[in-house]
């Protein structure tokens, strides 16, 4: 299996095709006029090139967090497209979940804060699309990904962590509120304007 840095060097690789692509059809891409070509490069800058600012909203989640708690030596470890948060400090179980969530909540957070900018912003179509395509897959790696790749590969990240520092009481409930947000986020991207948007 790969580790997480050699993903990144790829997906950096595919990163550099993607500025090239986007520097080659620049007049094209930002004109008035969006075609098919222009939608797949919107797909590969929102995931490629802004996946990096996505990782990093989540990982200054972690930071902020623990760093209001009163951790020491906090340190926040920026990989590209994967990342963490290390610090010193014993914490009880319910400041520890909020520190732990923080992540995850700021990324959906940043995921539906770009969603709603591209219904609201007065800007070009492409931009609309583009903040929009970011914004879907921000808020499905944190509700979908990033849960089942924790979950089920025995990564031991943050829902692992989440999930274990509840009681079973709470952790159903949390599960449920989770599962609720899944079902909100799949009746959304069926409506007829994040169809526009994403472009299905």
């Amino acid at each position: 299996m790969l580790s997480g840095d050699a993903v990144s060097i790829l997906y950096g690789l595919v990163g550099l095709f993607t500025i090239l692509r986007l520097v080659q059809q620049r007049s094209s891409f930002f004109d008035r006029i969006v075609t098919e070509e222009d939608m797949h490069l919107v797909w590969l800058i929102a995931f490629f090139l802004l996946t990096p600012l996505g990782v990093l909203a989540h990982e200054a989640g972690h930071y902020f967090a623990a760093e209001y708690y009163g951790a020491t030596n906090v340190e926040l470890n920026h990989r590209g497209y994967w990342g963490f948060v290390t610090y010193y400090g014993t914490f009880d179980s319910s400041t520890q979940f909020i520190i732990t969530g923080a992540g995850p909540l700021i990324g959906t957070a940043l995921g539906l804060v770009c969603f709603a900018g591209a219904i609201v912003l007065p800007i070009r179509m492409i931009l609309r699309h583009l903040l929009a395509s970011f914004g879907f897959l921000q808020v499905f790696h944190h509700l979908v990904g990033y849960p089942l790749l924790d979950l089920l590969s025995g990564f031991e990240g943050d829902f692992s962590t989440i999930y274990s520092l509840l009681s079973i009481r709470d952790a159903v409930f949390v599960g449920m509120v989770h599962l609720v947000l899944i079902a909100l986020l799949r009746l959304s991207w069926q409506s007829p304007p994040t169809r526009h948007l994403l472009r299905w």
